[in-house]
This record gives C-alpha cells, sequence and structure tokens, in this order.
C-alpha cells in the first residue's frame, strides 16, 4: 500500500516561497530515491496552511481524519506548527518538521 504524506505547508501568504522550497526539496528526495520510501510509494496530499496558527489543529485533522495520512510534514510557522505538534500526539501521527 501506499505511504500517504500530508504536507501542511504555506502556499499563499508571506512564506509561501519557503513552503515550496520545501515541498520541493521533499519531493526531489522522493525522487531520488525511486518515488519510495521504506519501498512503499508515496501519495501526497496538500493543504495551504496559509501562516494561519488559527487553522492549525483544523487542517491538521482533515489531513488525519479526511486523507488519512501517515505521516504530517510541515510547517514554517511555529504557531501552525503547534496545532500539528498537538494532533500529532493525539492521533499518534507521525509529524516531521
Amino acid at each position: 500500500s501506499k505511504l500517504k504524506v500530508g504536507l501542511m505547508l504555506p502556499a499563499t501568504g508571506t512564506f509561501a516561497v519557503i513552503g515550496s522550497t520545501v515541498e520541493n526539496g521533499f519531493k526531489l528526495y522522493v525522487a531520488e530515491q525511486g518515488g519510495k520510501l521504506g519501498g512503499r510509494e508515496i501519495e501526497f496530499v496538500k493543504v495551504d496552511d496559509e501562516s494561519e496558527p488559527s487553522k492549525g489543529v483544523e487542517n491538521a485533522n482533515r489531513l488525519v481524519q479526511r486523507d488519512k495520512v501517515d505521516v504530517l510534514i510541515g510547517t514554517v510557522h511555529s504557531g501552525v506548527q503547534m496545532g500539528i505538534q498537538r494532533v500529532a500526539r493525539e492521533s499518534g501521527v507521525l509529524s516531521l518538521i
């Protein structure tokens, strides 16, 4: 089965360029590994976190509950990261900052 990776990065707003750089760097790494990590193909699910702390928990919950991601990757804004960490801790989903 595919490894579902939730990318919760800023695609708009102040940190959009950094979010794009993080996404491109991670996808390049995966491509260099033959498109797989741990022997599993990767499926990416993206959410624009908008660098908005008040939406951090809601967006992370959407990735975990609706999209059933195995891993959360993000973000560049510490306020948003607090929400991601809360969801990751409560759900047991791996979070990579």
